[in-house]
C-alpha cells in the first residue's frame, strides 16, 4: 500500500484501541515468525520471539492509556485511540524489499548516537508541551534515517516506525490540545515520553532484521502499518 493510499484511508481508518493495536501486531508476528523461521533457517526467532514478548509487555501499558483516553473519547476527542494505524494495512508477507544489504557498523553507531540526542531533545520537548518541536525533531531523524537506508542499501524499518508513531502522536497532540483547551496536554505527554523513552528497546531489532532481509525475509517491514507522520506533518 502506497503512502498516498494510506494517507486517503487515514481518513476512513477505524479507530483501534491500542491493547487491540499490539494483540493484533503479536498475531501477524506469530504467523508470519513461522514462515520467517523456515526462509531464514531460524534465524529470525531471535526477532520474533523477543518482539512478541515485548508487545505483551506493552500491551499492559497501552491498555492504561486506553483508559485514560475515554475520558476525552466520549467527548468526541479521539487521543489514543486515533493515534493508531490499524494492523491491516501492513504489506503482505512476501511484499518485496526496497534493499536487502547490511549496514556496517559504523552506521548504526551513528544512528545510535542520533537517537540519543534525539530523544534528550524531545524529552525536553515534550515536558515543556512544544508538541510541535518534538514533530520537527521526529521528522529530522526520519530523513536521516532514510538517507543512511539509501547509502547503505539496507532497512531500519524499527527505527522508521517508532520514530513516525512518536511523530504521528506529537502532531494530533497538537489538534487535541485545541478541541479540549488543554486538558489533554498531560496525556498527551505521558503517551509521548513512554515512546521517546522506549526507543532503546526495538531499534536493536534492525540489525537482526537486515540478516533476515537477505534471506529474502520481509520481517519488520512488511509487518507494521506505514504511519503517514510526515504527510500529516507538511500536510
Amino acid at each position: 500500500m502506497s503512502p498516498n493510499t494510506v494517507v486517503e484511508e487515514m481518513n476512513v481508518q477505524e479507530h483501534e484501541s491500542g491493547f487491540s493495536h499490539v494483540v493484533n501486531a503479536m498475531q501477524i508476528n506469530f504467523v508470519r515468525g513461522i514462515s520467517y523461521c523456515r526462509m531464514t533457517g531460524g534465524r529470525s526467532l531471535l526477532i520474533t520471539i523477543p518482539l512478541i514478548m515485548f508487545e505483551a509487555m506493552t500491551g499492559i501499558v497501552l491498555g492504561f492509556y486506553d483508559i485514560w483516553g475515554k475520558w476525552f473519547n466520549r467527548e468526541g476527542i479521539s487521543i489514543i485511540q486515533g493515534d493508531y494505524m490499524p494492523m491491516s494495512i501492513a504489506k503482505p508477507m512476501d511484499a518485496p524489499l526496497r534493499f536487502t544489504g547490511q549496514a556496517p557498523k559504523v552506521a548504526f553507531q551513528d544512528i545510535n548516537k542520533a537517537v540519543r540526542r534525539y530523544q534528550r531533545e524531545a524529552i525536553s520537548a515534550t515536558l515543556s508541551g512544544d508538541f510541535h518541536g518534538v514533530a520537527v525533531r521526529t521528522k529530522e531523524l526520519i530523513l536521516g534515517i532514510m538517507s543512511i537506508e539509501d547509502e547503505t542499501e539496507s532497512l531500519f524499518p524499527m527505527h522508521r516506525h517508532l520514530l513516525e508513531s512518536i511523530g504521528f502522536a506529537a502532531v494530533n497532540g497538537i489538534t487535541y490540545h485545541k478541541q479540549s483547551e488543554g486538558r489533554t496536554s498531560l496525556l498527551s505527554k505521558c503517551f509521548i515520553l513512554t515512546q521517546v523513552m522506549g526507543l532503546n528497546l526495538y531499534c536493536p531489532f534492525d540489525s537482526l532484521a537486515q540478516v533476515c532481509h537477505g534471506y529474502g525475509a520481509g520481517i519488520l517491514e512488511n509487518d507494521v502499518p506505514y504511519i503517514p507522520f510526515l504527510e500529516r506533518f507538511e500536510g
